[in-house]
């Protein structure tokens, strides 16, 4: 098995749980070739953690991970899934960060299966979409901005301004959104950035996308769910010239005179849960808290 390790360099100090699983990730094993990325591996070794045979090289190389596992919260889950996309590679999220809603393996729950896990077994996967962007300027040329797991937004630059987003499905006109900007989400990203902006939660098994105004002018535009077969264009007006084009929270600044075209990407990411502690709706319990009565 090649086993991929991708973490958070953020906190200065590894915690006592995350340090005892590296500890049994890096265990000298015949069968497994581990691969640890770059950044991560200086930082482990500057945490005085033994990496045994572990290799400081790009997780995915030349050859896919069978198993990429990400230490941290969802920003480094969202890194691995880029890396993994399109691959045959399992990515499991280890929460050693904060909320942990994609990241949701903790690491007491990894090392009590870790061993059946090598052997092939405790581990389920399913496969989530990704969107892809590509910016037109006005003279009609082409650029990829990126595919996102979560969503895409364009956003206004200039906080004392809002923007007008013009939006269309399959060329079809559907409105010109007017407010702090759009999202462009995917099921997975329906319990992100969409559902503070009031966008309705989505079983990540649904093949839709999800158009969510971020604070509309009108209070009567609502979120509306298309299929993911479509093809979204997106043009913006602000009194500023500028807008921003954020493709999982990273951002780039645009002009007025340029076009966002969006369709779901070819490419799936397999997302990896062991199968004794893992259910979608005690996931949406417990980091959203449903039904726990503050009072208690």
């Amino acid at each position: 098995m090649i086993l991929g390790i991708i973490g958070s360099v953020s906190e200065q100090i590894l915690s006592p749980e995350v340090r005892e699983l590296l500890s049994l990730l890096l265990e000298p094993n015949e069968t497994v070739s581990i691969r640890v990325e770059p950044r991560y591996y200086s930082y482990l070794l500057a945490q005085d953690v033994e990496m045994g045979r572990a290799r400081s090289v790009s997780v995915m190389g030349d050859t896919p991970c069978d198993l990429l596992i990400s230490i941290g919260g969802d920003g480094t889950f969202l890194r691995a899934a880029k890396q993994a996309a399109g691959t045959t590679a399992w990515v499991l999220g280890v929460n050693a960060g904060r909320l942990g809603f994609l990241a949701t393996t903790q690491p007491v729950e990894l090392m009590t299966f870790w061993p059946q896990i090598l052997q092939g077994d405790s581990l389920v996967s399913e496969e989530r979409h990704l969107i892809k962007a590509t910016i037109y300027d006005e003279n009609g040329k082409a650029t990829p901005a990126g595919e996102a797991l979560n969503e895409v937004g364009l956003l206004r630059r200039d906080m004392a301004n809002m923007i007008s987003v013009e939006a269309y499905i399959n060329d079809a006109y559907v409105a010109t959104y007017e407010g702090d900007g759009v999202l462009i989400a995917t099921p997975t990203g329906s319990t992100a950035y969409a559902l503070s902006a009031n966008g309705p939660i989505i079983h990540p098994q649904c093949g839709v996308l999800l158009l969510c105004p971020i604070a509309p002018h009108m209070l009567n535009m609502r979120p509306i769910i298309v299929p993911n077969s479509v093809r979204l264009d997106l043009s913006v007006e602000s009194r500023t010239g500028t807008f921003l084009l954020a493709v999982d929270g990273k951002s780039t600044p645009l002009t007025n005179r340029s076009r966002i075209s969006l369709e779901t990407s070819a490419k799936t990411v397999k997302v990896a849960h062991i199968r004794e502690h893992y259910s979608y709706y005690a996931a949406l319990r417990n980091k959203l808290m449903w039904g726990q009565d503050a009072r208690r």
